[in-house]
């Protein structure tokens, strides 16, 4: 997130499920000081199924009146392994090596 970011939330819109809603912490000034962390590794992940869609929304709330041309993004980071090992054994693609 950018400064002045207020919320990030993470959906899956196929099941119509909140997976994640983090608040930001703010300085005085809309800086960012923390941005909390979900973790799903404690209830045993999270199960995705093929074709689930999924949403990030980053909500923002900028006092300034001002443009912020490098501002108002907010992206989400995750690790997903496939219930089959052999699924992401498919994946894998050897280096190429240079002649």
């Amino acid at each position: 997130m950018h400064d002045y970011g207020k919320q990030m939330r993470l959906d899956n819109v196929t099941r119509n499920e909140n997976m994640a809603t983090l608040d930001s912490k703010l300085d005085a000034t809309g800086h960012i000081v923390s941005m909390p962390i979900k973790l799903f590794i404690s209830t045993g992940g999270y199960h995705l199924n093929k074709g689930d869609e999924l949403k990030v929304t980053a909500t923002y709330d900028n006092p300034t009146a001002h443009h912020l041309p490098d501002g108002a993004m907010g992206i989400v980071v995750g690790y997903f392994l496939p219930d089959d090992d052999q699924q992401m054994a498919a994946l894998h693609r050897d280096a190429k090596t240079k002649p």
